[in-house]
């Protein structure tokens, strides 16, 4: 038998709720730490730059590399059931399903896999309401025109997702409405947006 002493199992209910309310306690406290390490005026513009979503967090901090270090020191040392691991970068940083890095001094998004990530979606023969195969390639692109802000990365994105597609039987006709729709979408929500 096993008997969960800490926390909860993963995929309850509560769960994400638990979640939010435990990282909630512990921004504060780490927002204590960080004033006393770093002063309130920093620790103010680094959580200026603070996402996160569950247990997945996003700093953008504007400090020297010993104080990125010292930050994620006290991260780590907050609670020790807590065991946080992070990614250091000047130019790229995964987060959730995206890629952000810098390219000509401005922050652009691309789709992030991991790397056990195997494309496993509904094979098109599958015994599956036909509606639900038809809407799985017009999903597929308008994540991929949401996420992506590079026009040359949007392009190599759709021909990836379009490959994977048809190793999966999706016809290619089906592909390509859905990327023709989406395409129509972005350019009229760019005509619905007032110019100064």
């Amino acid at each position: 038998k096993y008997l969960q002493i800490k926390g909860t199992a993963m995929g309850t209910c509560v769960a994400p709720t638990y979640a939010h309310l435990v990282m909630g306690y512990l921004e504060v406290k780490i927002r204590e730490m960080c004033t006393i390490k770093f002063g309130l005026n920093t620790t103010n513009d680094i959580f200026k730059k603070y996402w996160r979503y569950l247990d997945d967090i996003l700093v953008i901090p504007d400090l020297e590399d010993d104080k990125i270090s010292d930050f994620i020191s006290i991260f780590s040392s907050i609670h020790n059931s807590f065991k946080f691991s992070s990614s250091i970068s000047k130019t790229h940083v995964n987060f959730l399903d995206l890629t952000l890095y810098l390219s000509n001094n401005k922050i652009h998004t691309d789709i992030y896999h991991k790397p056990t990530d195997s494309h496993q979606y509904l094979h098109f023969y599958s015994n599956h309401p036909r509606h639900v195969k038809r809407n799985i390639p017009y999903c597929l692109t308008n994540r991929i025109f949401k996420i992506v802000s590079c026009p040359s990365r949007l392009k190599f994105r759709l021909i990836e997702l379009k490959n994977v597609l048809l190793s999966l039987k999706y016809p290619a006709s089906l592909i390509d409405d859905a990327i023709k729709k989406c395409t129509i979408t972005k350019a009229d929500s760019k005509s619905e947006i007032p110019k100064n």
